[in-house]
């Protein structure tokens, strides 16, 4: 009888373990999705803070801005090209890295932002410059995004 008892229970058990796993899976399929929204949210703020910083960049400083979308170059003889050179490679710096997480957000604002760089490159001298002297050290994501602006 305590045999026939335990092969019961035991079944009763593996039943209602069975009926717990899918009820547990739907749990886990849950979480995922709220923790793949919470980071698609937090690459798109930080990218989004990015470009906040620059811009606030050339509202504290807007005599840099004609060199970044203005068409304006500056010759190496300059005392500000130093400067200007480093603006550069902190902006291309952020385009790669927002290259290298736009993966991780929807198209529609990752393609609005790739067309912001494509038009950045097509209208500074010092961009397109820049890149041809150091595309080597960037992603290739960001190579497929700039490579055809840099040529305009």
């Amino acid at each position: 009888m305590t045999d026939h008892l335990c092969v019961v229970i035991q079944t009763i058990v593996a039943v209602i373990g069975l009926a717990i796993v899918p009820l547990t899976l739907g749990f886990i399929a849950v979480q995922t999705r709220i923790a793949a929204r919470a980071t698609r949210a937090q690459v798109f703020q930080n990218i989004a803070s990015g470009m906040i910083e620059i811009d606030r960049y050339f509202v504290d400083h807007p005599e840099y801005k004609p060199y970044f979308g203005g068409d304006k170059d500056i010759d190496e003889s300059d005392p500000e090209h130093s400067r200007v050179l480093a603006i550069a490679e902190w902006i291309m710096d952020w385009m790669d890295n927002s290259c290298d997480q736009g993966g991780y957000i929807s198209p529609e604002p990752r393609s609005s932002w790739y067309c912001y760089f494509r038009d950045l490159m097509s209208s500074s001298p010092i961009m397109r410059r820049f890149w041809e002297e150091n595309r080597a050290w960037y992603s290739e994501p960001l190579r497929r995004v700039l490579d055809e602006a840099a040529t305009l």
